[in-house]
């Protein structure tokens, strides 16, 4: 949470499309180029089989748009930054989409879209110990390139783990 917060100063002042044309700027220039391609074709073959993707991210919420705009996935979970007359205040809209976190603001994102979605016959993907509470949402939970914790939680728990 403190990352976030710290970060999110940076942009105090900012006008949307500024902070915009530097998200698109990192995605272009980082996040593309190091998108990991087994887990891109995880991602069209869910796509191709019309399965509701959703990505959820700590990061912030813009720069996931751009990420999801990127990957052709619409839906996208992130930590909000604070908006007041046009311009961004360098403060986040509580709370970070991150641990427990994350799991809230899906489930508010499902009511408010009024998504039905069999968890139980669901995917998750994850890299991180701190997703386990998500990961544990659904049937299907998957550790992509996790972390020593995850890899070690999802091994105990008979977890699928990529690589």
């Amino acid at each position: 949470m403190k990352w976030a917060e710290d970060l999110s100063v940076f942009f105090r002042g900012a006008s949307k499309g500024e902070v915009l044309e530097a998200f698109r700027w990192v995605v272009y220039n980082y996040i593309v180029k190091s998108l990991r391609s087994d887990i891109v074709d995880i991602l069209d073959q869910h796509k191709q089989n019309r399965h509701v993707v959703i990505i959820i991210s700590g990061v912030f919420g813009n720069l996931l748009e751009i990420v999801g705009q990127t990957l052709g996935v619409p839906d996208v979970i992130g930590t909000k930054l604070e908006v007041i007359d046009a311009k961004y205040t360098g403060k986040i809209i509580k709370p970070v989409c991150s641990g427990r976190n994350k799991v809230k603001l899906f489930e508010e994102f499902i009511i408010r879209n009024e998504l039905e979605i069999d968890l139980p016959s669901s995917f998750a993907y994850a890299d991180s110990a701190f997703d386990i509470p998500l990961l544990r949402l659904v049937g299907n939970p998957v550790a992509t390139y996790p972390d020593k914790n995850l890899r070690q939680f999802a091994e105990h728990n008979g977890w699928q783990v990529l690589p």
